[in-house]
């Protein structure tokens, strides 16, 4: 005698359906901070699981800064630091920057996604913030010292390089059809943002851009922007859902930023 299969509930077949769905979403999120740093096994667990944990009201996407103090004191921000620079550009990013470019960053793989020891990165900022001085020589991979540093930086700052107030312009841009609508989103979005962020930005992605050409860094556009999408953006979100599709557009967006970076960051067509 052939048997015959039960009907499932209309409650079990919604229950299944959302069990898939909140599946297919901890998977994208999963994806999508797959290259954050994880500073222990601990620590890698409870992100896991956080993932799982829908009952979070307000995602803020943000890097622990890598020093409780940093270079930057509470009384400086961004237009500050470059105004009393000679160069425009803050001292510090400066000399982190000479320094990679000088030193053999271009030759180091892993560079911005290998992070460097936190007890010399605590020292470095010390001496500097005691003699001006950026001082990286003595220790095992200066390099990636200096790169931390480089990021801790950003980090410190008051706001996002990329403040959260353009964040919806940054989104929407991404929106666009194609990459040359979407480049001169881009540009029009670059053109709208303080002078001093215009400036920086200009500055650490022309060195992205020499970063990503090189071959013995392992680090191409691509990998760039997801190392360093959570630093100059700083996200916040409502929900996994609208995290995993706004991290995609601003890595997007960033990615774009660096391979275009010549045509975007002309002098005359910006500020």
């Amino acid at each position: 005698m052939a048997t015959r299969s039960l009907p499932q509930s209309p409650r079990t077949d919604r229950k299944a359906k959302l069990c898939s769905s909140l599946n297919s979403t901890t998977e994208k999120v999963s994806n999508v901070l797959s290259w954050l740093p994880s500073k222990s096994s601990k620590r890698l667990m409870k992100n896991k699981s956080a993932t799982h944990d829908l009952s979070t009201s307000l995602i803020s996407y943000t890097p622990a800064s890598t020093s409780t103090q940093g270079v930057i004191s509470s009384n400086e921000n961004l237009e500050l630091l470059c105004s009393t620079s000679t160069s425009g550009i803050p001292v510090y990013l400066e000399k982190c920057i000479e320094f990679i470019e000088n030193n053999g960053g271009f030759e180091q793989e892993g560079l911005y996604r290998v992070p460097g020891n936190q007890t010399h990165l605590a020292e470095v900022e010390k001496r500097f913030l005691k003699s001006g001085e950026f001082d990286v020589s003595s220790f095992d991979t200066p390099v990636h010292v200096a790169a931390t540093a480089l990021k801790s930086f950003f980090s410190c700052l008051p706001e996002s390089l990329i403040p959260t107030d353009y964040h919806s312009r940054w989104k929407q841009v991404m929106m666009a059809a194609d990459d040359k609508e979407k480049i001169d989103g881009i540009r029009e979005a670059l053109s709208h943002l303080p002078h001093s962020n215009q400036t920086v930005l200009r500055y650490l992605v022309k060195h992205l851009a020499k970063v990503s050409c090189s071959p013995k860094t392992v680090m191409n556009s691509n990998n760039l922007s997801k190392v360093w999408t959570p630093t100059l953006f700083r996200p916040v979100f409502t929900s996994y859902e609208e995290l995993s599709s706004g991290i995609i557009a601003f890595q997007l967006a960033l990615e774009l930023l660096i391979i275009n970076s010549d045509s975007l960051f002309s002098l005359n067509t910006l500020l």
